[in-house]
């Protein structure tokens, strides 16, 4: 367990976060503890860290989580997942504009049909009692009645405040991507990616996952022949793609440096200014 602890602890978000553990204290608490233990014991030093040291359920919404629901029941037997499936267009215009994940169009589109395929799985593999399928744009349509379901598969009590996403601290470092947590569900965000994304940027998108988006009922703005992007267009991306990062790395330093000031962080915060990879 120390070293699982050591490992942990090495990764850089629990310098930017603020989070300092001690495995003498884990074994105190929880004497003989799993790994299973460990991360729960994790969570709640966090809590305690913002105000949450009481809070009975656990939520994370890491998009990855998916890609291990494995790993994920076989620590948490009683676990549940949610799977939220949104307009690929949508998404890509969305994660095109953060310092993570792909910039390039095409790769935003592959990058959401792959993620979407191993929720699919997910769900067919351990049926609706452990995984639900939630459509974004039911939620923030219909938020009342979507998060009614929501909160019956989860087994919680549903409150008409959920809607207003009250209560949430954002982390300094995440809260660049996060810049709508506590505001009420807004319907225009729906169809938001029409005026994001250029007319060349959504035939390339429905050339490669028009498929699938048909399949999961969203309409083409584009019919007949598409066209697929060019060999000179895939040239002049991956230029433009080597700079957004560079200048995605830059950034994400930045963040860190401003997130590690917040949590008084001496350590990461010279490793920030080292440039040390994020």
């Amino acid at each position: 367990m120390q070293l699982a602890l050591e490992r942990i602890q090495a990764h850089w978000s629990f310098h930017v976060f603020g989070v300092k553990l001690d495995v003498a204290e884990f074994e105190r608490a929880a004497p003989g503890g799993s790994y299973a233990d460990l991360v729960l014991w994790i969570v709640e030093q966090y809590g305690r860290r913002v105000g949450k040291a009481q809070a009975d359920v656990w939520v994370d919404h890491t998009p990855a989580n998916m890609l291990y629901a494995n790993t994920l029941f076989d620590l948490y037997p009683d676990a549940k997942l949610l799977h939220l499936v949104r307009d690929g267009r949508a998404v890509a215009a969305s994660v095109m504009k953060l310092d993570w994940g792909p910039n390039r169009v095409d790769k935003a589109a592959e990058w959401w049909v792959s993620r979407l395929a191993y929720g699919f799985a997910a769900e067919l593999h351990f049926g609706p009692e452990r995984v639900m399928r939630v459509r974004y744009e039911d939620l923030v349509s219909e938020p009342s009645c979507t998060l009614q379901k929501v909160t019956e598969f989860l087994e919680l009590d549903y409150r008409a405040d959920m809607i207003g996403g009250v209560g949430f601290q954002v982390p300094a470092y995440a809260s660049q991507g996060h810049t709508l947590v506590g505001s009420r569900p807004d319907p225009a965000r729906i169809h938001a990616w029409q005026s994001e994304l250029s007319a060349r940027q959504i035939e390339i998108i429905e050339s490669s996952a028009g498929a699938l988006l048909r399949y999961l009922g969203y309409e083409l703005l584009n019919g007949g022949y598409l066209r697929r992007m060019s060999e000179a267009e895939r040239i002049c991306a991956t230029v433009v793609d080597l700079y957004r990062e560079m200048s995605n790395r830059f950034h994400r330093r930045q963040r860190m440096a401003k997130a590690v000031v917040v949590a008084g962080n001496t350590k990461a915060l010279t490793a920030a200014a080292q440039g040390d990879p994020v």
